[in-house]
């Protein structure tokens, strides 16, 4: 873990009192981004933070942490808040969302995120329309990147109170792997050494583009007999063993399943972020064709870990796939149906010729392997998230 505490005189002013209302623990993609921030914001000595835990989705009694003992530990150490202190900032970052102000805070932040540039009611914690509840509170959003900015915009946000502020990855954590160590996760889940190994992270759901990367591996497999599709998707909280299952049913014909199912391993269980790199480590290739993403922070983490990554162009993931590390495959805008909201349409053709360049063409996955993990350390460490975060804090209160 490497977050780096502030010296003494980079403070800018009194102490700021901040509660954080979230998920202390989980696999759902706000409790990984909250523990994240926690973990960096504590190392900051112009706050005084606390932590309001609410109940995450995927909470199991006895399941173990996904940091190691002393980034836990630090989780861990982050007190309860005192009910009568009233902070400068509440930053509630949980699903539903909840626009409504903190009680016993001053100003109130929230984290959102709109994938499909709509946010649905059914969203909304109080069941009002989003749009009627940006309107009646002075909460300020934070959102992580300018597509979903842009579909909060779209859903009747005020611009003057929505913020970008990119996630970071943790890159004593995730990087790139020795050789060794590649070998070892191949050797242990089955996949051969020389296997030329494509990877794609998420729930498995239609948004994910898992559809359109299981036919586009049929299609790579003709050409590369020895290639492999490893697949990790979050049994716990999204089925998604089940939903990947009735994906190839319906996007594969018989044909494309005997190429694809003895080349596919599929993880289901919950990994720690040091497992995850690991995984990652043992790709030499990302793929992500999403139609519709608010971030995609697996797609940062496989660029730290230095894997080129083929990516929907147009979306969140254009702020910050650097050129060297990114394969960009076209897409069109499209409006979903009843005008709620829009999404990308990837370019089947682009996906497969951007997959078969990162396979067959070693220079591409040398180049990201240099430039990626650099990219990552310079510009997107939870360090800069927690700076930029503060800074807006102290703006609002």
């Amino acid at each position: 873990m490497r977050y780096r505490r502030p010296m003494p005189d980079e403070r800018k002013g009194p102490p700021l009192s901040l509660v954080v209302e979230g998920w202390r623990r989980g696999t759902h993609s706000y409790a990984l981004v909250n523990q994240h921030q926690l973990l960096a914001l504590a190392t900051v000595p112009e706050l005084a933070i606390c932590h309001q835990d609410l109940a995450p989705p995927d909470d199991a009694p006895g399941a173990h942490s996904l940091f190691d003992g002393t980034a836990e530990s630090t989780l861990r150490s982050i007190p309860a808040p005192d009910p009568h202190t009233v902070h400068d900032v509440a930053y509630r970052i949980a699903a539903p969302f909840d626009l409504e102000p903190a009680v016993r805070a001053r100003r109130t932040c929230i984290f959102l995120t709109s994938e499909h540039r709509y946010v649905p009611t059914s969203l909304m914690a109080r069941g009002e329309p989003f749009a009627k509840a940006v309107a009646r509170t002075d909460t300020h959003i934070v959102t992580p990147s300018r597509w979903s900015r842009d579909g909060l915009l779209l859903a009747g946000a005020d611009p003057d109170r929505v913020t970008v502020i990119p996630h970071g990855v943790d890159c004593g954590t995730f990087r790139p792997s020795t050789e060794d160590e590649r070998e070892a996760w191949r050797r242990t889940n089955g996949v051969p050494s020389e296997s030329l190994t494509f990877l794609h992270v998420g729930a498995m759901t239609g948004n994910k583009g898992v559809q359109d990367l299981v036919r586009a591996f049929a299609i790579i497999a003709q050409l590369l007999p020895g290639a492999r599709l490893v697949l990790k998707g979050n049994d716990a909280l999204y089925d998604s063993r089940r939903r990947l299952e009735r994906l190839l049913d319906a996007f594969l014909d018989e044909a494309s399943r005997q190429r694809v199912l003895p080349r596919l391993t599929y993880v289901g269980g919950r990994l720690t972020n040091r497992e995850m790199q690991a995984l990652y480590g043992a790709a030499d290739v990302y793929v992500s064709p999403y139609s519709a993403e608010g971030f995609n922070l697996p797609v940062l983490e496989a660029v730290a870990c230095g894997l080129p990554v083929v990516v929907t162009k147009g979306g969140p993931t254009d702020d910050f796939v650097p050129e060297g590390s990114g394969l960009f495959v076209a897409s069109r805008l499209v409006a979903a149906a009843e005008g709620l909201g829009e999404h990308l349409d990837p370019d089947f053709p682009a996906l497969v010729d951007a997959m078969g360049r990162a396979a067959l063409d070693p220079a591409v996955r040398t180049k990201a392997r240099a430039v990626g993990p650099v990219h990552a350390e310079t510009i997107h460490s939870w360090d800069a998230v927690a700076g930029a975060m503060v800074d807006l804090f102290r703006k609002l209160s």
